[in-house]
């Protein structure tokens, strides 16, 4: 069964919201369901997430990859969501963040640059945090930087170096895989569009969660269990021309 979101998703994401790409196309996905307001794809996607900056325990059974843009109003709700997701699990969830700035947002690059220039100093979770509560402008993000305790020198080295690279993977990443606008989750590679209620996350990473610690019933170390999960899964999300 093929299924395009124009339908579903146009009650979902008109009550959440969806930013997204002037050139982006629909998605369809192979016989989802609608969970508290979100769209769930059952297609298991092949993300991967080598060199992309997350927060939680690395050897988490379930991980959750957002695509997100910090001058998105519709990421800054998600954001206390994905939070509470954390706290409830514990080590069993962890976040990933592919940075995927809208060309539409003038202070979304400069904000991911300076997520992506944190992260090479090991606090990404601190200056993430700082940039969803906001401001963007140059001077506040020099403020956060101070205030989680960067070296400022290599913090400013690296917004023009390391994070630019960083982010170039991340952008090749999400166009890789097809994903439109933002936010888009992906939970141990389950395609999550819509409004990100703590029930609809709930409700997939219970199942995810299930399925990852029969894996590890099985013999599979704690911290493959998401390669192996995601390792044969689809490629790319699939698009149509029905518009987001």
């Amino acid at each position: 069964m093929r299924y395009t979101i124009a339908t579903a998703a146009a009650i979902a994401l008109a009550s959440f919201g969806c930013s997204h790409d002037p050139t982006s196309a629909a998605v369809t996905a192979d016989a989802p369901k609608t969970v508290s307001g979100a769209t769930i794809g059952e297609r298991i996607h092949n993300v991967p997430v080598d060199g992309l900056p997350s927060v939680g325990d690395p050897r988490a059974l379930v991980t959750v990859v957002e695509f997100s843009d910090y001058e998105c109003s519709y990421c800054r709700a998600t954001a206390p969501i994905i939070s509470k997701v954390l706290a409830s699990y514990g080590g069993e969830v962890r976040l990933v963040v592919a940075q995927r700035p809208m060309r539409q947002h003038d202070r979304a690059r400069p904000a991911a640059l300076a997520a992506l220039a944190a992260a090479e100093q090991g606090r990404f979770e601190s200056m993430n945090a700082r940039l969803l509560a906001g401001p963007l402008d140059d001077a506040a993000i020099a403020r956060a930087a101070a205030d989680i305790g960067l070296d400022r020198v290599r913090f400013e080295e690296d917004e023009r170096g390391a994070a630019v690279q960083a982010l170039d993977r991340s952008s090749a990443l999400g166009k890789r895989i097809g994903v439109p606008g933002i936010p888009w989750l992906f939970i141990n590679g389950r395609l999550v569009i819509g409004e990100a209620s703590f029930d609809a996350l709930r409700a997939v990473i219970d199942e995810r969660l299930a399925a990852a610690r029969a894996l590890v019933a099985s013999g599979v170390a704690a911290q493959d269990v998401y390669a192996r999960t995601v390792a044969h899964g689809a490629e790319q999300v699939e698009l149509d021309d029905s518009g987001c």
